[in-house]
């Protein structure tokens, strides 16, 4: 099956919490808008949220991997 997912809230300040039909544990990168590297999760657990603890404001764009699938989210933080 295709999985969706969708970050909210989106722009955000602290978190983006993943809203998804995926049920198994994900991966997830978050890259900078020059596709820097800035975080990596591994066996991330429902329900899903990504820390921005220590990131400047900026777009930014998730990566998320469940069960063999890449997906791609663009995400705002505001600060």
């Amino acid at each position: 099956p295709s999985f969706k997912f969708e970050a909210f809230p989106n722009p955000s300040q602290q978190y983006f919490q993943l809203q998804t039909d995926c049920t198994q544990p994900i991966e997830a990168q978050l890259f900078s808008s020059q596709g820097v590297l800035q975080r990596r999760f591994e066996q991330l657990m429902p329900p899903y949220q990504i820390s921005t603890e220590g990131l400047a404001a900026g777009h930014y764009v998730l990566e998320i991997h469940c069960q063999n699938q890449r997906h791609v989210v663009p995400v705002v933080l505001i600060r």
